[in-house]
């Protein structure tokens, strides 16, 4: 009896998974990232948003309602200007002025893929900004 029963369990937190999986895979914006955040002094920057969309549908551009930032930027570096539910986040960009390491964190809002109307929420950004003298 104790065999049956597991067996029982086992599968039902194999299915559990299997259905599980697809749902993440669809996340097209959770393995968003800035680049490039290595940079000198002296020597302008331009640190761009990429959203890795390989699997996304046909067509699919981001689009978000706001970003909200954490940390501090750069001396020199200016923080993203950003236009509401507009394809472009916008860019971090300057010519650094101070040599050291900086570390921040930019909240995507509402992010949704254009063609389907489909949401994400809200997709947090790491940013490990190094700047060498």
């Amino acid at each position: 009896m104790m065999k049956k029963a597991s067996k029982g369990i086992e599968l039902i937190a194999a299915l559990s998974v299997a259905f599980a999986a697809p749902a993440l895979a669809t996340d097209y914006f959770s393995q968003s990232y800035y680049s490039p955040t290595t940079g000198r002094v002296g020597y302008h920057m331009v640190v761009s948003l990429h959203y890795p969309l390989s699997n996304a549908p046909e067509g699919c551009q981001p689009l978000l309602n706001g970003i909200e930032t954490q940390g501090t930027v750069p001396p020199g570096l200016t923080a993203p200007v950003f236009v509401p539910y507009g394809q472009n986040v916008g860019n971090f960009e300057g010519t650094p002025r101070q040599p050291g390491d900086w570390d921040m964190t930019v909240t995507l809002k509402d992010v949704q893929c254009s063609n389907s109307g489909q949401h994400f929420g809200d997709r947090a950004v790491s940013i490990h900004f190094h700047i060498d003298p």
